[in-house]
């Protein structure tokens, strides 16, 4: 791994450890405790969400190889009161239907085709 992806990575995991969201390349991602991830394995171009629990859903257009991750952020004290997450891909912004995911906290799940109406093919059910 060449010294840019390794400091990419770096700040990822620290932005990410911090509360933040991300996306980066996901050729050599390290996945950080507790997040949520995505990544785009098809050859286009979608609109992905992440969210944990109670925490923020991030959203983000994310080209082919994409990843994005959420990492909840628990109020100070407070411990993550989940292991579960949920993961959504949509064709545009304004799509009203896509397909969404229950994921477990610490993987990635791959959305490897598009199709509407929640008929994606993710690499958990394929």
């Amino acid at each position: 791994m060449n010294y840019f992806i390794k400091q990419l990575l770096l700040s990822a995991i620290l932005a990410v450890g911090a509360g933040a969201s991300f996306a980066v390349q996901a050729s050599d991602v390290v996945v950080v405790k507790n997040s949520v991830c995505v990544k785009n394995g098809s050859n286009e171009t979608y609109i992905f969400a992440a969210e944990v629990g109670n925490s923020l859903r991030v959203v983000k257009k994310l080209s082919a190889g994409e990843l994005l991750c959420a990492n909840p952020t628990p109020s100070k004290g407070a411990s993550i009161s989940t292991d579960i997450g949920v993961v959504s891909v949509y064709e545009k912004e304004d799509s009203m239907e896509g397909c969404s995911r229950i994921v477990e906290l610490g993987l990635v799940e791959i959305m490897l085709k598009f199709s509407d109406a929640d008929r994606c093919l993710w690499s958990s059910n394929s």
